[in-house]
């Protein structure tokens, strides 16, 4: 796919935008929570996601990639049906594009390409974000609202100002215990979890849930680089 808007265009991402989108990542994003954005984080995400390689587009400008939208596929369970599902995830424009509509482009003809196969679209937006996608019509499911009223505040007072004088204690030397890894774990009781995960699901009942299963696993917990 590929579409002419002006003097940018906007095209399906290929395997070898890989460099150029973790420069512009890096560059708009300066990293972004998971710090520095390497290529074999990028390739477990949106490449070795056991629920399929993300959808990608990019704006080019003369053939520098400006823009990228990516959206992860996903998938839950829901009654015992599955759910496909894409995921907004990663998106950047290069400070010097902004305030084109080049985001608004992208996630647009980004949501046109993963209706063709996914059941629901969703995103987590963050404070800055949500208003741009509300103005594309999308719409706020739930939102989980955080209190903290304390029943005695003089209590926590005291044992707020106790903690930090244990902290500045120095710490004691405490044994340590080994544990098995995920991996092990998952190689040693495929049955057990196969059954857990199962039971999972069923408890859910309408409710949506994460389609996993042991191949997931060992994707999100154990082949992380």
């Amino acid at each position: 796919m590929s579409t002419a808007t002006g003097e940018l265009t906007y095209r399906t991402l290929r395997r070898d935008d890989e460099g150029a989108v973790l420069r512009l990542l890096t560059t708009a994003l300066a990293g972004g929570p998971t710090g520095e954005r390497t290529a074999d984080f990028f390739r477990w995400k949106h490449v070795e996601n056991p629920f399929g390689p993300s959808i990608g587009l990019v704006a080019e400008d003369q053939g520098q990639v400006v823009g990228v939208r990516l959206i992860m596929r996903w998938a839950f369970r829901c009654g015992g049906q599955r759910v496909t599902a894409g995921r907004m995830v990663d998106t950047a424009t290069h400070p010097d594009y902004r305030g084109r509509g080049i985001f608004r482009d992208l996630t647009m003809t980004a949501l046109e390409v993963a209706r063709q196969d996914a059941d629901v679209i969703f995103n987590t937006p963050n404070a800055a974000s949500r208003p741009g996608y509300l103005s594309m019509g999308w719409h706020d499911v739930s939102r989980l609202e955080t209190s903290l009223s304390p029943v005695r505040p003089l209590r926590l007072a005291r044992e707020a100002r106790a903690a930090i004088g244990r902290a500045q204690r120095p710490a004691p030397v405490l044994p340590r215990a080994t544990l098995p890894t995920v991996g092990e774990v998952l190689q040693a009781h495929p049955d057990e979890l196969t059954s857990l995960l199962a039971a999972r699901t069923a408890m859910a009942g309408r409710r949506l849930c994460t389609d996993a299963d042991l191949a997931y696993l060992t994707w999100r917990y154990v082949s992380p680089t």
